[in-house]
């Protein structure tokens, strides 16, 4: 079973991916903050990592960097940010410190959400 860790600090859509996602098969675990969500990424591994930019204790771009720097000794992951920022420039930031692609949360639902995340699964 694929494992994902969901790190959203807006419950509602906390627990919306989580429930969509676990229905999809996937084994979810979910961080309030950068914090809970780096921690949890060093104690487990996950084959990707569904990332929010703006949360509280550390931001997603923040949380990414970290990932990648800690990866250079272990298998790299696929890290998705989740934003509503799709044209500002901290999106542009994320996918240059190795994000592997977006999810605008605005414009995609539940289900198209879980159709991406098969996706990139798949990919590699």
């Amino acid at each position: 079973m694929r494992r994902i860790l969901l790190a959203e600090d807006e419950k509602f859509i906390q627990e919306l991916y989580q429930k969509v996602l676990e229905d999809a098969g996937f084994c979810v675990d979910t961080a309030d903050d950068g914090e809970a969500a780096l921690q949890k990424a060093s104690e487990q591994s996950y084959d990707l990592v569904l990332l929010d930019i703006i949360m509280p204790k550390k931001d997603g771009l923040s949380v990414l960097k970290e990932l990648r720097i800690a990866e250079e000794k272990a298998p790299r992951r696929k890290i998705v940010m989740l934003t509503v920022l799709t044209a500002d420039e901290c999106l542009n930031t994320a996918m240059s410190a190795g994000a592997d692609d977006y999810l605008d949360k605005t414009n995609l639902t539940p289900g198209q959400v879980v159709e991406r995340v098969k996706a990139l699964l798949a990919s590699g």
